[in-house]
């Protein structure tokens, strides 16, 4: 009785309002299934997932620019999409680096953190054929002319020890050896009487693991304790060279016989350059810079006039190491 017109056409359409979603999921079913014929196995294609999360992000953003935004709840939806963009950038990890990067799960978050803008390397990285121990001769420049003799090593970064694994230095042990080399020079300058004295140990112990470069406790056999805490870093290395620059916080607490102490905090900068000189070989330039005592708020509560945040040359040293057979 009707004639199948436009009309009647429009009408049908009205009472099914889902016709055209229909339709626009038909063509996407059929647009995802040539997607998947083309990345089957006899046409392998990497998938860049970074290039989706960057068109993830701008589809979400022209999708923002067309609501009606309270301007109160957009720093939340900044922070939020900062901490899911710090998650995905936690599973586009290697493999190999994972394995690499300890075996701990801090130790992964940590390393993965490293690469972030404004936080620098975990550790500073040598060349491997530096691993293993060395004597070392240290002569003082400023701000006394002062030799000091003592050892330091190398170790791997990695659980296993290969010789393509990164070295780093070994911290703790080579403060340790610093720490009663400064003290043994100290004493035998002060008073030759107590020369008997000299070789007893300075350091009682301390506290480092490669696998948390950042942090190392050291307690003097006085009671003493220090803290150094590395907060920032820059390292350049090459097959030969190797450059940093490091950034840390000293705590100190003396520990005195009746009066309880304050502990005294510093920010010092230390510079250092080294070169390969032969295999057997090693020298390096160091500075250390004071920082100033703004980082230590009992110090500046007494004497703003006496707070400086001017960097100070403290120590500039020489190096030159042997390698121990």
């Amino acid at each position: 009785k009707g004639s199948n017109g436009p009309s009647d056409m429009s009408a049908k359409m009205g009472r099914f309002p889902c016709f055209s979603t229909l339709l626009v999921c038909f063509f996407l079913v059929s647009f995802h299934i040539r997607e998947v014929a083309a990345l089957s196995p006899s046409s392998p294609r990497p998938l860049n997932i970074q290039n989706k999360i960057i068109e993830a992000a701008s589809q979400c953003e022209d999708i923002g620019a067309n609501d009606q935004i309270d301007e109160v709840n957009r720093p939340r939806r900044q922070v939020l999409s900062s901490l899911a963009y710090t998650s995905i950038l936690s599973l586009t990890i290697p493999d190999t680096a994972k394995a690499s990067s300890g075996s701990t799960v801090g130790e992964t978050i940590r390393r993965s953190a490293a690469n972030l803008p404004g936080l620098g390397p975990p550790d500073v990285y040598y060349p491997p054929s530096w691993q293993g121990s060395w004597n070392v001769t240290r002569s003082l420049q400023v701000p006394v002319s002062l030799q000091l003799e003592y050892k330091i090593r190398f170790i791997s970064a990695t659980p296993d020890s290969d010789d393509n694994g990164l070295i780093v230095a070994d911290r703790g042990f080579n403060q340790a050896a610093l720490e009663t080399a400064l003290k043994q020079q100290s004493s035998s300058a002060s008073s030759n009487s107590n020369n008997n004295n000299n070789n007893s140990p300075i350091v009682q112990s301390y506290e480092w693991v490669k696998t948390n470069p950042n942090d190392l406790r050291l307690v003097l056999v006085d009671g003493t304790r220090k803290d150094i805490k590395v907060t920032k870093r820059a390292t350049q290395m090459d097959d030969l060279t190797v450059q940093s620059s490091e950034y840390q916080r000293i705590v100190i607490d003396q520990i005195t016989t009746n009066v309880p102490s304050v502990p005294s905090i510093s920010a010092r900068r230390i510079l250092c350059q080294w070169k390969q000189v032969s295999p057997n070989v090693l020298e390096a330039m160091e500075l250390v810079y004071d920082m100033g005592t703004n980082m230590d708020p009992m110090r500046a509560a007494g004497g703003a006039a006496t707070t400086s945040s001017e960097p100070k040359l403290l120590t500039k040293s020489k190096l030159v190491l042997q390698r121990i057979s």
